[in-house]
């Protein structure tokens, strides 16, 4: 079953609904940052309630966001881009226990939004309980006043790590009954969420359950896939950032340079030879 997102809105025009299936991506992500049962719980929740988030912006060329704890994880840091790329990774993978709350602890939530001119706006809030997905449902009642469940639900194996991930976003259109249906007594609960929304099904079977009163209309859907930006020509670039002394006490050491990307864990080598074309490039620029 491949991973996916689908976006749809109730006939009469009240509410719009989000669901995603994520298993793949998580899989992907969770391998390559070797993650303990624990982290990769963490990361799950957090890539599929991204993905289900960046549908909220129609302009945004890059949406990141950023759990902050003072828990044992630390950290875990998101990023989406149109198309349903996403890529994310926990401050620290190797961590365990039981309880995402716990591992993250209390802190912050950062959104960082990038449009297509390349402006940032940056967000932060309070988390609100730690659970990631509860989080992010309260910096968008928090920071931009709009009624929302945002729930994210998944089916384990033996050890703890995730096998099926799946999350839905309910949000109010113009005439929608906001609290009324989406607050902590509303129709659409945690609880009912938690029942309806099983990480195994078929994402039309999981919109049809959401609210199952309603007629419900498909506008549109998206694969969803674990993808980073970084590449061989942005290493060398950052390098060279170190400037023109540092890169020759590294070429008089024999030393090449390594970097490991945060975000995908790929490992990047620029070689003494590397180097010193570096070093080239940059005297020809400054002549």
């Amino acid at each position: 079953m491949k991973d996916r997102l689908l976006r749809a809105i109730t006939a009469d025009g009240c509410y719009r609904i989000v669901v995603c299936r994520t298993d793949r991506l998580v899989a992907d992500a969770a391998r390559r940052h070797d993650c303990s049962p624990l982290a990769a719980r963490a990361l799950a929740r957090a890539l599929t309630a991204t993905a289900l988030f960046a549908t909220t912006d129609k302009g945004y060329h890059r949406i990141g966001v950023q759990w902050m704890g003072r828990g044992p994880l630390r950290s875990i840091h998101t990023d989406a881009r149109p198309g349903g790329v996403l890529r994310g990774y926990v401050g620290d993978p190797s961590n365990d226990g039981t309880e995402i709350s716990t591992g993250l602890g209390g802190g912050l939530i950062a959104v960082i939004r990038q449009d297509h001119a390349g402006t940032f706006t940056q967000g932060t809030l309070p988390l609100s309980n730690g659970s990631v997905d509860e989080d992010l449902e309260g910096y968008l009642r928090r920071s931009q006043q709009i009624p929302s469940r945002l729930r994210v639900v998944m089916e384990c194996d033996s050890q703890g790590r995730p096998r099926q991930v799946a999350g839905v976003l309910v949000q109010p259109l113009p005439g929608g009954a906001g609290d009324a249906l989406l607050g902590d007594g509303g129709a659409v609960s945690a609880e009912l969420l938690a029942r309806t929304l099983h990480a195994g099904q078929e994402l039309e079977d999981i919109l049809s359950q959401v609210l199952p009163d309603e007629q419900v209309q498909v506008l549109g859907e998206e694969s969803l896939e674990f993808s980073c930006a970084c590449n061989q020509d942005r290493v060398e670039r950052g390098v060279a950032m170190l400037g023109r002394d540092e890169l020759l006490e590294m070429i008089a050491d024999g030393q090449s340079a390594e970097v490991r990307c945060d975000f995908c864990g790929e490992a990047y080598v620029v070689t003494v030879e590397g180097l010193c074309a570096l070093v080239d490039e940059l005297d020809e620029n400054s002549n």
